[in-house]
């Protein structure tokens, strides 16, 4: 039987007594009751909750996300000399180099570098042998390693022609550890429950529903096609946390998006998109456990209304549910001063 790299952390949990905030406001009021844990995947409704899911609890492996399979005649070392040329290629936990759709030969690509071989090897071992970048794991500290090492990460276009010659069609966004990340994301215009468990109407005095947080582990390129103007089309990132209640667990997730704005690549969108929360409840007599199951999921239209010269994003329900009050949603605008998207007032 595989090794689970993060059933432990999930189920580890049911020894620890949790207060939580039930998201009873949130966009899925009702949730989903079974009478066990074995049942808990069949109510998940999102193919990006299923595939987080049956990963941490059967240890199964996710699509590639990130193209770590390289076309032909690229190495992971090749990548990484163009994107970090002063970082050691063979840290590298992932390294990906995905095809974009929208443009001749044209990549985007991603590369996660340890900060020392034993955090290499132990993240590796542990998430069964397959690439992952989850810059909260724990750095081991080995004999030359240094214990405030963190770890680096770096993305950019690539170009790489018929002639297989690979480059630089962007400039870098590259940051190290956790609070350097422009993948971080507050929940403060959201209607989904953040992970600390406040759902975005209950309360409006709680600082969590303005903190930022930064994501455990980074997933996958989104190359859905947002186009914020007529000939500039950005790309995203799916990055999450995941949380462990008693008897329980919860995966929050969070859609980044990048574009080349004036010449330079830039973070422009970043807003929680999905969230999942496993709430066990009350054990029955054959020894199984009731859980109640709370998921909401958003998308990110492209509108056609425009402020400064880009298209407006609206973030709204995937699936809309029954209610006599309007379906919420949250429309963004484009901020010149700052070259990226902020929410406009309601």
């Amino acid at each position: 039987m595989p090794f689970v790299r993060t059933t432990a952390k999930i189920l580890a949990a049911t020894l620890i007594s949790v207060s939580l905030i039930l998201p009873a406001s949130a966009q899925n009021p009702n949730p989903k009751s079974v009478s066990s844990l074995s049942r808990v995947l069949g109510t998940i409704e999102s193919p990006e909750g299923k595939a987080i899911y049956e990963e941490q609890m059967s240890g199964s492996t996710r699509p590639d996300g990130f193209g770590t399979v390289l076309p032909r005649g690229v190495t992971a070392e090749d990548v990484v000399r163009l994107i970090l040329p002063k970082a050691d290629p063979s840290l590298a936990t992932l390294v990906g180099m995905k095809r974009w759709p929208y443009g001749k030969d044209m990549y985007v690509a991603f590369a996660c570098i340890a900060p020392n071989q034993a955090t290499k090897d132990s993240v590796i071992k542990y998430n069964n042998g397959e690439p992952i970048c989850s810059p909260r794991d724990k750095v081991v500290v080995d004999p030359s390693g240094n214990p405030e090492d963190e770890y680096l990460m770096a993305l950019a276009m690539l170009k790489h022609d018929e002639q297989k010659r690979l480059s630089l069609a962007s400039t870098v966004i590259s940051w190290s550890g956790i609070e350097g990340s422009p993948l971080g994301a507050s929940w403060e215009h959201s209607n989904l429950v953040n992970p600390d468990g406040i759902a975005w109407s209950e309360d409006k005095d709680n600082e969590s529903r303005y903190a930022l947080f930064f994501p455990e582990e980074i997933y996958r390129f989104d190359f859905a096609k947002y186009a914020i103007t007529k000939s500039n089309i950005a790309f995203g990132i799916r990055s999450g946390i995941s949380k462990g209640y008693a008897g329980g667990g919860g995966n929050f997730q969070i859609l980044t998006l990048f574009a080349v704005v004036d010449g330079e690549l830039r973070a422009i969108f970043s807003e929680p998109i999905y969230y999942f929360q496993d709430i066990a409840g009350d054990w029955n007599e054959d020894g199984t456990r009731n859980h109640n199951i709370y998921e909401g999921e958003n998308i990110v239209i492209v509108s056609e209304a425009t402020a400064n010269g880009y298209f407006k994003l609206l973030v709204k329900p995937k699936k809309i549910v029954k209610s006599k009050k309007k379906p919420w949603h949250k429309s963004f605008r484009w901020d010149p001063t700052i070259r990226r998207y902020v929410a406009e007032d309601a």
